[in-house]
């Protein structure tokens, strides 16, 4: 992957640089190669250029500023950088920007002047200078507050600025030529209002755009031979072209399309617009690591520009909607072209409707007058001779009202019904996160969901924007006071529903600030959404505990720290009520209001067993779990409490992935060989026993697979009675469960994916047992200093470290391990987990994948189904 050759704001770097996908070319080529594949002649010198200064350095390139002495001019001279001024690739990228940019004469397009080769420096080219800044620099400056930008650059100057980039991709469009790295980054605004659209490196060729048709003027005409595009192929899920990811289009992030097309520029102007609307340097957090922004950029999850501008700077309804819809997810619901997307911008500089945003008839009629002031202006003459001043005043007052309100029903209205939707996806989205056999489908109901969230927001805030702006409310006082206070609540549950707690605090705190006089309305008007908002504020949420009657079990609640907790504390470590120790549980249902987090519960039951169950409190909320426990059970096997968690690699985004199930046993570690061949030797018939064998290459030079133990069931080195058994299949893993679930009296099988998981990660969705970062030497994986102690896995807890919030040994190492197969296929069976012979990648606890057959890092563990625990009687304890 290579930088942009561009650095003109070195603390933004990061934020705005280039990546190219693919191996470099080892091709080499030599200046006079190079000319002589070009037809060019010899004796250009850098040294004829005067007063060489830098202007942007760069990982690949570099731009100077120079004085071209025959004309006797100041141009702009770019190079490649010393290590790359003979790679063939590098020459060819290099070779197609400076002839992208000369094909397109357009006054927003810097003119090339010449293209040649040094002898000492090798190619170059020299383009007109422009002296000003970027788009960037100028936004920074903005959010900066230095003094006279923000007088300066208006959100009209920034509109003219937009304009004029929208022009100069249009017209290359026009020419065939797509730009597929559009961003701030690369739009110089000169001292003299000049606009330039810069960096055409990333540029590709359309013959079917050209409309002058005369060929490709961007191929290259060389000798050798050159890779002309990026190695990676379209089918292997990688990107195939370049760009910069905050910036790229969803649909070349995910690969879906491996040709740029118009779409993709539409997407940049869009991008380019929303940082101008917001003054951030991208649509996107680039502070998140790159793989976390590209996944969020390849899934459209944009913040609208209206939540994500800072405070005091308004953004008009019409340029959001003019945004989201340049920059939709679905690449068929953008702009067909940028002319279309100019179109809409005109349109609102000139007070014309915009006709992606609702164009009512009232909103019609509102930029008609403002477009013609004689109108309202002569109205308000004859009222004022008619009925006097005051009389006029009261009137248009009311009638200005009247029509905010009427705007403010229609998109309280048009909100509603997208609340509707979103519920309805976002139920039927958690369904779908369930189904281990989705295979990742619910990405376009994720998306959805994102859309009719932003849709929701923008009606609910539009209303409440139209009812700030009503001065008088006449008879419709209790229409707009019942809309207000549906809207907060509405809103505040939404977000609770979804658990979107940063969307949440963004609401509350703009609902303060924005609305405050209407909040605090319908606040004092409502008692339920007082106590809602109240909940909130205090970050206060209820623990319910289920059960049934068990006389003498106590439970005490822990923090995180696994420190006892204070009730009626609202600061850690503050000692306001009693402590949470020793609580009598299971003689009815009982409820605890706390803290808003994560806690541990411990346990203890008459017999002397101790259980442990993780619970997160929700803001505002209710969690339960279920803590119907057999007073006895096997010592190795660990109690699952029953109740929600998160799951899957969706975990947390908008409160999908997030299921219910009822407890369950597991075992404390994997099957060893020692449990497996005593049920193995009891098999009757060779047939049977030879399905149920584990086969393992001890060659290592070898893939031939030998039997792992004789026909008496002794091991063959370097295995031992007390490893995690390996080298079986997924029909034998099954096989024992069900001789283990016969000798037990109970329901025994293979875990499903949702129930290894949550013994895995318990209920907060993380990513390893100890937490959501990667600690190496905790687990046995691939790269544990100790892993040549154990060449085919560990004893069963021998990583103490590698244990779950249950108790739950070696879920992220030591071997791989089987899971209940969906049903889908009777040879694939799941796979979970991380083992000796992987890496930390495969570790993660939401990483499944599917095998066929057996493998040497392969076993498994079991779980027990409980029996319904009932009042009446007495539950026989589990052997």
């Amino acid at each position: 992957m290579n930088e942009d050759d561009e650095n003109q704001a070195p603390e933004w770097d990061d934020d705005q640089k280039t990546l190219i996908y693919g191996a470099a070319s080892e091709t080499m080529l030599s200046p006079e190669e190079l000319r002589r594949a070009l037809g060019i002649p010899a004796g250009d010198r850098i040294q004829d250029y005067d007063g060489l200064s830098a202007i942007g350095i760069g990982g690949v390139g570099a731009v100077f500023s120079a004085h071209e002495p025959g004309l006797n001019r100041e141009v702009a001279l770019k190079i490649l950088r010393p290590q790359y001024r003979n790679q063939a690739e590098r020459i060819e990228w290099f070779i197609r920007e400076a002839r992208a940019t000369a094909q397109i004469d357009h006054p927003n397009i810097p003119p090339v002047h010449r293209m040649g080769v040094f002898d000492d420096v090798g190619v170059y080219f020299t383009m007109k200078r422009v002296e000003g800044e970027t788009l960037r620099v100028i936004l920074r400056k903005l959010n900066e507050d230095k003094e006279g930008y923000r007088r300066t650059y208006t959100l009209h100057r920034l509109l003219e600025i937009f304009i004029g980039a929208c022009n100069g991709v249009a017209f290359a469009h026009s020419h065939g030529i797509l730009h597929c790295d559009l961003k701030p980054g690369n739009l110089m605004v000169g001292d003299y209002g000049e606009v330039m659209v810069m960096d055409w490196g990333m540029a590709r060729y359309r013959a079917d755009l050209d409309q002058g048709g005369s060929g490709n003027k961007m191929e290259l005409d060389l000798e050798c031979q050159l890779d002309s595009a990026p190695s990676a192929s379209p089918g292997d899920g990688k990107v195939v072209l370049g760009g910069t990811p905050a910036f790229m289009p969803p649909e070349q992030l995910t690969g879906e399309v491996t040709e740029p097309t118009e779409a993709a520029d539409v997407y940049g102007l869009g991008a380019i617009l929303y940082t101008m609307l917001t003054w951030k340097n991208a649509p996107f957090d680039t502070n998140l690591p790159s793989e976390e922004l590209m996944r969020r950029a390849a899934a459209g999850r944009i913040v609208p520009p209206r939540k994500a501008a800072p405070r005091g700077v308004i953004v008009p309804l019409e340029l959001e909607a003019v945004c989201l819809k340049a920059m939709a997810r679905d690449r068929h619901k953008r702009y067909q072209t940028v002319a279309d997307l100019l179109r809409d911008i005109r349109n609102y500089l000139d007070g014309y409707p915009v006709g992606v945003y609702s164009p009512t008839p009232l909103y019609r009629l509102t930029k008609l007058i403002r477009r013609h002031p004689l109108i309202p202006s002569t109205l308000m003459a004859a009222l004022l001779t008619w009925a006097g001043y005051f009389g006029f005043t009261h009137f248009s007052n009311l009638s200005q009202s009247n029509s905010l309100i009427n705007l403010a029903e229609y998109n309280y209205t048009q909100a509603k019904n997208y609340n509707a939707l979103a519920l309805r996806t976002f139920n039927l989205l958690r369904e779908r996160s369930e189904d281990a056999r989705s295979n990742g489908r619910e990405r376009e109901l994720e998306n959805e969901l994102f859309r009719l969230i932003a849709e929701q927001e923008n009606g609910y805030n539009s209303a409440l924007e139209f009812i700030s702006r009503a001065t008088e409310y006449g008879l419709r006082e209790s229409v707009v006071n019942r809309m207000c206070r549906d809207i907060f609540k509405s809103s505040l549950n939404f977000y609770l529903k979804v658990e979107n707690y940063d969307s949440l605090q963004s609401f509350l705190r703009q609902a303060r600030i924005r609305w405050r006089a209407i909040f605090d309305r319908a606040v004092s008007q409502d008692a339920e959404l007082a106590a809602l908002v109240n909940k909130i504020d205090n970050r206060v949420g209820t623990l319910e505990i289920k059960g049934v009657p068990h006389p003498g079990r106590k439970m005490t609640i822990r923090d995180t720290a696994g420190k006892i907790i204070w009730f009626g504390s609202t600061v850690p470590g503050d000692n306001a009520g009693p402590p949470a120790a020793n609580l009598p549980i299971g003689e009815q249902l009982q409820s605890f209001e706390l803290q808003a987090g994560n806690y541990l519960l411990d346990i203890t039951l008459p017999s002397g067993l101790e259980v442990a169950a993780p619970v997160t409190v929700p803001v505002a909320g209710k969690s339960s779990v279920e803590l119907s426990i057999p007073d006895t059970f096997p010592s190795n096997v660990r109690y699952i409490s029953g109740g929600g968690f998160f799951h899957g690699s969706s975990t947390g985004r908008f409160g999908v992935g997030k299921s219910v199930l009822p407890p369950f046993l597991i075992g404390a570690t994997e099957v060893t060989f020692a449990e497996y061949l005593e049920f193995w030797k009891g098999l009757k018939t060779p047939e049977e026993k030879r399905r149920c064998l584990g086969w393992f290459s001890f060659d290592p030079n070898s893939e031939e697979r030998q039997p792992i133990w004789n026909d008496d069931g002794e091991l063959a080195p370097p295995f031992t009675p007390d490893l995690p058994v390996v080298g079986i299949s997924g029909e034998a893993a099954e096989a024992y469960c069900a001789w283990l679930g016969k000798r037990l009296g109970l329901v025994c099988r293979l875990p499903t994916r949702l129930e290894w998981e949550k013994a895995a990660r318990g209920v907060d969705g993380r990513a390893y047992v100890w937490g959501n970062t990667y600690e190496p030497g905790r687990a046995l994986l691939r790269d544990n200093p100790r892993r040549g102690e154990f060449p085919v896995g560990a004893p069963p807890g021998r990583f103490p470290a590698d244990v779950s919030v249950y108790g739950v040994f070696d879920l992220t190492g030591n071997v791989r391990e089987f899971i209940r197969s969906p049903g889908e296929s009777e040879k694939l069976f799941m796979v979970i987990g991380g083992s000796y012979a992987t890496d930390a990648q495969q570790a993660n606890t939401a990483n499944v994948y599917y095998v066929n057959g057996s493998a040497g890092d392969l076993g498994f563990r079991y779980v027990l189904e409980l029996p319904e625990l009932r009042t009446e009687t007495a539950t026989p304890p589990l052997r």
